[in-house]
């Protein structure tokens, strides 16, 4: 029993945090346990579960007497999430070059995944969900190489969240090949030992998705 509720739980934070990260969900959004439960046909404790992790995650926020409510996106927790990211992203290159390794198979097999990837239309989110997916493993198996498990752990903190601000980024201009020439170009200066260069690039292509990040969002407001 414990183990199918444990099941039930993760479908549904699965189900919750797709549906959050492309915006079905939006930020501000309050998420009633008492109308989600009949409608996913499941009874309370494993929502009130998949809540808590959702909250752990910082994707969702418990108000006392008011409810569970979608986090919204902004500029300034942007700008912490990414502060955070090229942080942690920077800091396994550092790892990678103090261990001397430079044979990464898993970020190069994330990296031959991507390529050639078109991004899915608009109207079909759930396949663009995917796609980012695939995109953002390159960065997720980067930072798993240097076997830092306390590193892994403050990096999916975070990882939620920094989806759902990589979706926003999906659709802006020319967002996939720019990322996979940048990803390709991170890589080769790693394997050539490289590091400090390779550390370089991989904060400007950090730096770069970020600015144009903010600009969408204040031109998202200025229309809104």
């Amino acid at each position: 029993m414990e183990i199918e509720t444990l099941s039930v739980t993760n479908s549904i934070v699965e189900y919750l945090r797709g549906k959050i990260i492309i915006g079905e969900l939006p930020g501000g959004q309050r998420l009633n346990e008492n109308q989600l439960a009949p409608k996913l046909g499941i009874s309370r404790p494993p929502m009130r579960e998949a809540f808590r992790i959702l909250e752990h995650e910082h994707v969702i926020v418990s108000i006392p007497r008011k409810g569970v409510y979608i986090k919204e996106l902004s500029i300034n927790d942007c700008q912490e999430v990414y502060q955070m990211r090229e942080m942690l992203e920077c800091f396994a290159v550092d790892l990678l070059k103090a261990q001397n390794i430079s044979s990464l198979p898993e970020v190069s097999s994330a990296l031959t995944s991507e390529s050639g990837l078109l991004i899915p239309p608009d109207d079909d989110q759930d396949q663009r969900l995917k796609y980012l997916k695939i995109f953002a493993d390159f960065h997720i198996k980067m930072v798993e190489a240097p076997g830092n498990n306390r590193l892994d752990y403050f990096y999916k903190s975070i990882q939620s969240t920094l989806y759902r601000y990589q979706f926003m980024y999906l659709s802006l201009p020319g967002a996939g090949p720019h990322s996979f020439e940048e990803h390709h170009h991170i890589l080769n200066l790693i394997t050539a030992g490289a590091y400090d260069e390779a550390k370089k690039s991989l904060k400007a292509h950090i730096d770069r998705m970020f600015e144009l990040l903010v600009s969408k969002m204040k031109e998202d407001k200025v229309k809104g």
